[in-house]
């Protein structure tokens, strides 16, 4: 006999999750304009999100039934739900670096891969002896001495993925629009009801819910976002004087202006779609030089605009000296028949006091 599950609070509960994600993905609501990387990693965390919910009704359903069949369809679908956390939990991580820093660095891709080849160990060793779970002759699951683990698994993952956030924000990265704390709570209160309420699931379904917040903040963020490079647009200027001069005890940010060398040059001996190109690469040079220190801006044609949360002038020059190395390394890279270069002036900036149009004079 298996357990008494609350079949229909699960089958309830898991339609919830199927619904949101496939809204999520025949809405194209994860196709994130001028981020392929983006777009693929948010396609794959929905996509798991929903498959792994339609699979977890079955799981309870199907617990305690009789057949051999069965059996290998029990455990496959249970070896699937914790091989699904060794999914999430990598793409959120990168989602959140890449989305702040423009990169992810050795360092970060090293710990990402030890933690999900300890995860991914577990469940193969599982196969042979059942230490994270067990389904014994009556197809009836039983947790193993090592299932807690892929619980502390997914609190790491969440955990360093809220790290890279906070310390971004320390840092004096200008974070607008990035939901973390909307992506955890669902999940925290997931976790929550489950253990409370025995024979519920309700953990993926609330992930779909967090997957929803990511997506539509993520899309919001569009509006202000330039179509060629990415970057943000001079409209959010704006928004971010606004959101500093009210929130911040320290209004006074360092502003950057850039202005490619040559840009009327390469249009005119390669073509305008060159041009877009050469726009493009400065671009991603800009993202990752500023990492979390700030924000890029395409302010018109080859003017971009950086503002940067602090007045220490090596932390700036510091970045103007990996702007520049960054744009020589990259000219020899992509094998440019022009250089790739910029002028750059900056000064300190009271947000509270002066107009964006006294910042660009």
């Amino acid at each position: 006999m298996g357990v008494n599950h609350n079949i229909s609070a699960i089958v309830i509960a898991d339609a919830f999750g199927i619904l949101l994600s496939f809204v999520m993905l025949t809405g194209n609501a994860w196709k994130i304009q001028k981020r392929d990387w983006e777009s693929k990693l948010m396609f794959t965390t929905i996509l798991t999100v929903l498959f792994t919910c339609a699979i977890d009704p079955f799981s309870f359903i199907l617990d305690g039934k009789p057949g051999a069949v069965v059996h290998v369809i029990t455990y496959f679908m249970n070896f699937w739900l914790f091989f699904s956390n060794m999914i999430i939990g990598p793409t959120w991580i990168v989602i959140v670096v890449k989305h702040i820093t423009g990169f992810v660095s050795k360092k970060q891709k090293i710990f990402i891969g030890l933690v999900s080849a300890i995860g991914l160990l577990g469940l193969l060793v599982n196969f042979i002896w059942p230490v994270v779970f067990y389904i014994d002759q009556n197809n009836v699951y039983s947790r193993g001495p090592l299932f807690w683990m892929y619980f502390v698994l997914q609190g790491v993952y969440i955990i360093y993925g809220t790290y890279i956030y906070i310390n971004s924000i320390l840092a004096g990265g200008l974070l607008k629009f990035f939901p973390v704390w909307q992506f955890i709570l669902p999940i925290i209160v997931g976790i929550i009801i489950q253990a409370v309420f025995y024979g519920v699931s309700t953990i993926w379904p609330c992930l779909a819910i967090s997957m929803t917040s990511i997506v539509s903040s993520i899309q919001n963020e569009t509006v202000f976002t330039d179509q060629l490079t990415g970057l943000y647009s001079r409209f959010y200027l704006d928004t971010i004087k606004q959101r500093i001069s009210k929130s911040s005890k320290n209004p006074n940010i360092t502003a950057m202006m850039l202005d490619m060398n040559g840009f009327k040059s390469i249009n005119d001996r390669f073509g305008h779609s060159e041009g877009d190109r050469a726009l493009v690469l400065t671009a991603g040079v800009l993202k990752r030089s500023v990492g979390n220190l700030g924000s890029v801006i395409r302010y018109a044609g080859d003017e971009f605009i950086i503002l940067l949360n602090t007045q220490q002038k090596g932390i700036v020059e510091q970045c103007i000296f990996d702007i520049k190395a960054g744009l020589e390394e990259c000219t020899k890279k992509n094998n440019l028949e022009y250089q790739l270069s910029i002028s750059i002036g900056y000064s300190v900036f009271d947000m509270s006091k002066q107009t964006i149009d006294e910042l660009m004079n």
